[in-house]
């Protein structure tokens, strides 16, 4: 289904978690993985003292990088993927959206929230800024602890309000569906208005709101 997939790491486990959903995402010989390290100089400035800060060598930090990606490469290489790995420098949100840009992938897999798996992080940094901004599909994955993936994907909800815009999320579902021999269910929420009476709060079906 997707011929190129960026796929973001910060080193944590938490943002490893999207590794354990490339069996639902990746056609096999036929899709690349391109790790994605990006080296954001004020999260390590942030790590030290500010009489330090003159001290700090990105060359050290981007080293780390790419031992870890080569580490990663390796194993996902050994289960049989085709994968490259960058390591990059700058804005974390801007750094993935231009790699993927430039990489020309069409489509971005990534968890929710990495290093510390806080839930405040949880689509308000990263994540958010990367969904808001990138021009690719982007595949979020909520990483819980001892959470295993649900491989394959076999049922997707499709929320629509009835606009172009929710429209667009159709093709992605129907090729995911496709890919796992899964089923869509697609969702439509009506929201009644405040001055309607709680008799009709509990209503299941209304005629000519809600078609199946």
């Amino acid at each position: 289904m997707y011929k190129k997939i960026a796929i973001p790491l910060d080193g944590s486990p938490f943002s490893e978690r999207i590794l354990g959903y490339l069996p639902g995402l990746v056609t096999p010989h036929q899709t690349e993985l391109v790790l994605l390290h990006v080296i954001e100089l004020s999260h390590y400035v942030s790590l030290m003292a500010p009489d330090a800060l003159h001290t700090v060598d990105m060359g050290h930090w981007r080293q780390e990088g790419e031992a870890y990606l080569k580490r990663v490469q390796g194993e996902l290489r050994d289960q049989g993927y085709q994968v490259k790995a960058r390591t990059i420098e700058g804005d974390v949100a801007g750094a993935i959206c231009d790699a993927a840009d430039q990489e020309d992938v069409d489509l971005i897999a990534m968890t929710t929230h990495g290093r510390s798996g806080f839930q405040n992080l949880l689509l308000g940094s990263v994540a958010d800024r990367v969904v808001r901004t990138a021009r690719q599909p982007v595949f979020l994955v909520r990483p819980q602890r001892d959470a295993k993936p649900r491989i394959p994907l076999q049922r997707l909800l499709v929320p629509l309000d009835g606009s172009e815009l929710a429209e667009l999320a159709l093709p992605q579902a129907i090729g995911l569906a496709k890919a796992n021999r899964g089923e869509i269910w697609l969702l439509q929420a009506i929201e009644f208005p405040e001055y309607w009476g709680e008799e009709y709060i509990g209503v299941q079906n209304v005629p000519g709101l809600i078609s199946t």
